[in-house]
């Protein structure tokens, strides 16, 4: 692997590179000053110059950010996972928040099949409705075969549940509270229905904080279970080709860095700087994307697919309502 590092020359991948990095800079700035979701801006100001992509100097940069940088901060989420966490919640709890992912991927994947004709974009929608937004839809395309789905599909996917989370994060909390949820069970609903972290945190807050630790608190519980799902989907897709089951070296780094959090006691500060180097990954792998994606191909692309992801929205929104109205969660 060292070898391999040390041979790379990097001046064919200088160019990609400055061009997806003055991207994410300018998403950060936009991001902060309206206060809007910096992958949203990453990805539209990508697809705002994808032009790029077809020229030789910029291809090797933008691939380097769209793939092994975007795997690399995939790996890097490990850290995020605790296993405290999880145990602190309560067995019916968690198990509550196991059966709403479970059903609402099968809920997009038979849909997808219905609508689409196209279980992988279902299994890519629903997946990242249900688990964690833009972060579950990257990961999940990293593993899914590429000659079934592309970056238009991730590029809609990222758009859709963004949009669909900003919406969430203003129109939820004011749902809750007219069905009459306490602030523990509108925690729970935050938690358990808005697609993207940031979302569910400025959901969870502005109720108030004791909503907004439980509402982060269960959202974390989702995140954690996205390496189980990446590595059912994984065997699965390896069974389906008839290919040798093979674990990707990111999701072996995942494992790894997961078994360090949890097994040492590393420095807040340091987890801070390798949360930060992550979210750094996968903003500069979502402008990368964004500049592979060309917004001529959204023209042709049907309405079933947005329609879908609302679909497997409002299903997850229902089903933890139901799971409110029935007393499950006091």
């Amino acid at each position: 692997m060292i070898n391999l590092f040390l041979k790379i020359n990097p001046k064919p991948y200088f160019s990609g590179l400055i061009i997806v990095i003055l991207i994410s800079t300018i998403s950060l700035f936009l991001s902060s000053y309206y206060s809007t979701p910096k992958l949203l801006f990453a990805i539209l100001i990508g697809m705002s110059v994808s032009y790029l992509s077809n020229r030789k100097s910029f291809e090797k940069g933008i691939w380097l950010a769209s793939d092994p940088v975007l795997k690399l901060g995939v790996s890097f989420l490990g850290f995020r996972l605790s296993l405290e966490n999880i145990t602190q919640l309560g067995g019916a709890s968690l198990f509550l928040i196991f059966i709403l992912i479970f059903i609402t991927i099968l809920f997009g994947y038979f849909f997808s099949l219905v609508l689409l004709k196209n279980k992988d974009f279902g299994l890519l929608s629903a997946g990242s409705v249900a688990i964690c937004g833009a972060s579950a839809a990257i990961a999940i395309f990293s593993i899914l075969p590429k000659n079934k789905i592309g970056t238009k599909d991730l590029s809609l996917v990222i758009i859709s549940v963004t949009l669909l989370s900003t919406i969430a994060m203003i129109t939820y909390p004011i749902i809750f509270d007219s069905i009459g949820a306490n602030e523990n069970q509108k925690g729970f609903l935050i938690g358990s229905t808005i697609h993207d972290v940031a979302q569910v945190i400025g959901a969870g807050y502005s109720v108030s904080e004791q909503t907004g630790i439980i509402a982060t608190f269960v959202k974390m519980i989702r995140v954690s279970i996205l390496p189980f799902l990446i590595l059912l989907l994984l065997f699965l897709s390896k069974k389906e080709n008839e290919k040798s089951f093979s674990i990707p070296w990111f999701l072996i780094l995942f494992f790894i860095f997961c078994i360090l959090n949890n097994l040492f006691s590393i420095p807040d500060k340091i987890i801070s700087l390798i949360n930060n180097l992550s979210n750094l990954c996968i903003l500069l792998a979502i402008s990368a994307i964004g500049v592979k994606t060309n917004f001529s191909l959204f023209v042709n692309i049907s309405y079933k697919y947005f329609t879908l992801i609302v679909l497997e929205t409002f299903f997850l929104l229902l089903i933890s309502i139901l799971i409110i109205r029935t007393g499950f969660i006091n």
